[in-house]
């Protein structure tokens, strides 16, 4: 799921892409069936939305399917830079992030960053500064977007079990992740040595998903069916 400007793209284990109008609060006739099975989707405006499937990566563009460019690993994930045309792809068992240049209705695969274990989310701050990436090695990454190297040196593995999300505070200061460990960390980027964990965040539940109302409340979802919102404190 991701959200344009007045829309909310979904895909489904249908294979098939919808939107809901925020306007109306209804789903739209849009119906757009892709040629694998989706494992993520982005977009930056809601003109052109992203969809990273097992077998291919597929571009849709005012609302129809422009484009579809197979692949040759299994992706997880993907982002798209605010501010370039550039996409980020977590791949599953290559181990690798990808990085494309998007050029029309084509993708130029421009550098890849290996990981120890399986990619598991990707995500563009929201100035476009960094590139985080989590993998299933319990390791979250941070990468600077103009040259994908590392930001630092530091081992961001504090997590005990597969890192499954990755969310954005709005002023890209921080990151918050959510583990199969039932852990949620918040990281920060101009301090890398120090970092919040809310351990046990969802009680015997790993945490799926995490979102930034603002940039000091997180909202975290858990396979427990519950959402709870965390008011952060930085010292």
């Amino acid at each position: 799921m991701c959200t344009g400007t007045d829309s909310v793209y979904t895909c489904g284990l249908d294979d098939t892409v919808r939107s809901i109008d925020l306007l109306s609060n209804q789903y739209s006739n849009l119906s757009i069936k892709m040629d694998s099975q989706p494992r993520g989707m982005a977009t930056a405006d809601g003109n052109l939305v992203v969809v990273a499937g097992i077998n291919d990566i597929s571009l849709l563009e005012n609302d129809l399917k422009v484009a579809t460019h197979p692949i040759d690993y299994e992706a997880s994930s993907v982002t798209i830079h605010p501010k370039e045309q550039e996409i980020a792809v977590g791949g599953t068992k290559d181990h690798k992030v990808h990085v494309y240049v998007l050029k029309g209705h084509n993708i130029e695969e421009k550098t890849t960053m290996d990981h120890a274990g399986a990619i598991t989310d990707v995500r563009f701050s929201p100035d476009g500064q960094y590139l985080a990436a989590s993998d299933s090695n319990r390791m979250v990454r941070l990468y600077v977007s103009s040259s994908y190297e590392l930001a630092h040196n530091l081992d961001w593995c504090f997590h005990t079990a597969r890192v499954n999300c990755i969310g954005w505070s709005p002023d890209s200061k921080f990151l918050a992740t959510g583990s199969l460990d039932t852990g949620v960390i918040i990281w920060s980027t101009e301090q890398p040595t120090k970092h919040i964990n809310i351990k046990k965040a969802h009680p015997q539940s790993q945490i799926t998903r995490l979102a930034w109302l603002d940039n000091s409340t997180i909202v975290s979802a858990g396979q427990d069916s519950n959402v709870k919102i965390w008011e952060i404190k930085f010292s």
